[in-house]
C-alpha cells in the first residue's frame, strides 16, 4: 500500500522538510521515518529503484545544520531528535538488503548479484561515514570546547542537551558502522576523553552517561584496533571515577539529576573496564601491570579496576 502511495506521500513529505518552521520540519521528519519503517521491515528495495534516498539525505541532511548559534538549543534539539531517526532509519531502508546479508546468506548468489551488494555495501558505509564526519563530529565541536578554556566562566559545553543527543546518535553510528569505525578513532576517542574528563562534566550527568555509552559501542565494534588508544580509554575513564569520589567525599550533588544517575554512571564505568580486559591486550601489553600501577597510584580506583 504505501509502495502504491509513493508517489502522492514524499512530494508532501518533502515540502514539510524544506519549510522554514521548525515545527514543521520536525513533522516531516518524523512522517518519513513512519513512512519508511513498515519498507524496511519488509526489505522493500524501492530506495533503490526510485534513487530517492540521496534526495531524502540531501533534505535531512539541511535539518542537522539547525544548531546553535543559529537554531536556539531547544528547537535544534527538537528538531535533530526527529531528524536522526529518521537518516538512520532512510539508510537502513535503502540498504536493508546489505544487512540481510552480510557475508552469510544460505542460498547461493550469481556474481552480479553478489557484485551488487558488495557495491551497496560500499555505498552504505559511505552514507554513515558522511553522516558521521561531517554532521554528528563537526556539530559536537561546534556546539561544545571539549578541552576547558582559561576563562572558566565559559562553559566547555553551553548546550548539554543538545551534546548530549549528539553523543548517542554516535554511538548508534558506531554501531551501524561496526569494524569500519576504526578510522574514526584517532576522532571520537579525543573526543570522548575529553568529555570524560572535563571539570564541567558533573554539572551536566546525562552527558557523561552518553559519553560512556558510546565509548562502550566503540569497544564493542573497533576492539581489534583499540591497542594504541587503551591509555586515552583508560584515562577518561579513571578521570571520570575520581571525579565522582571527590564528589561524594566532598557531599556535592544536584537537585536537577536523577538520583540514581552516579549509581548509573559508575556501573557503566566498571562495564568499560571489563570490556576492555576482554580484549586481552595482555598478548602484547602487559595490561593488568597497567592497571596495577593505576591502582598503586591512587587506591580509590581499586574498586574500579581491580
Amino acid at each position: 500500500m504505501i509502495e502504491q502511495h509513493f508517489p502522492l506521500l514524499i512530494p508532501a513529505i518533502l515540502s514539510f522538510i524544506d519549510d522554514e518552521n521548525i515545527a514543521y520540519k520536525a513533522a516531516g521528519c518524523h512522517l518519513l521515518e513512519v513512512a519508511l519503517r513498515p519498507l524496511e521491515q519488509t526489505g522493500s528495495d524501492i530506495l533503490r529503484r526510485t534513487n530517492l534516498d540521496s534526495v531524502f539525505q540531501d533534505a535531512l541532511s539541511h535539518c542537522l545544520l539547525s544548531i546553535p548559534t543559529i537554531t536556539p538549543e531547544k528547537e535544534s534539539v527538537y528538531l535533530l531528535s526527529f531528524a536522526y531517526p529518521a537518516i538512520f532509519t532512510v539508510i537502513r531502508t535503502r540498504f536493508s538488503a546489505v544487512t540481510k546479508y552480510q557475508g552469510y546468506s544460505d542460498k547461493p548468489l550469481s556474481t552480479k548479484s553478489k557484485a551488487d551488494l558488495e557495491k551497496d555495501s560500499q555505498l552504505r558505509i559511505e552514507s554513515l561515514s558522511r553522516l558521521v564526519r561531517h554532521h554528528i563530529i563537526s556539530s559536537y565541536l561546534h556546539t561544545s570546547s571539549p578541552r576547558p578554556t582559561e576563562d572558566t566562566s565559559i562553559s566547555s559545553y553551553p548546550h548539554p542537551s543538545l551534546s548530549t543527543l549528539l553523543l548517542k546518535q554516535l554511538a548508534e553510528a558506531v554501531t551501524s558502522l561496526e569494524i569500519e569505525a576504526a578510522k574514526y578513532l584517532q576522532d571520537i576517542v579525543p573526543l570522548l576523553s575529553s568529555t570524560l574528563t572535563n571539570p564541567f562534566g558533573l554539572a551536566y550527568l546525562p552527558l557523561l552517561i552518553a559519553s560512556s555509552q558510546c565509548y562502550q559501542s566503540v569497544i564493542l565494534n573497533c576492539w581489534p584496533r583499540l591497542s594504541r588508544w587503551r591509555g586515552d580509554i583508560l584515562a577518561g575513564i579513571c578521570t571520570c571515577w575520581l571525579r565522582l569520589c571527590d564528589e561524594k567525599e566532598d557531599g556535592v550533588s544536584s537537585n536537577d539529576e536523577q538520583p540514581d544517575d552516579r549509581g548509573h554512571l559508575r556501573s557503566i564505568l566498571k562495564r568499560l573496564v571489563i570490556l576492555l580486559k576482554a580484549i586481552e591486550f595482555d598478548k602484547v601489553f602487559d595490561f593488568e601491570a597497567e592497571l596495577k600501577e593505576l591502582v598503586d597510584a591512587d587506591d580509590r580506583l581499586e574498586t574500579l579496576l581491580r
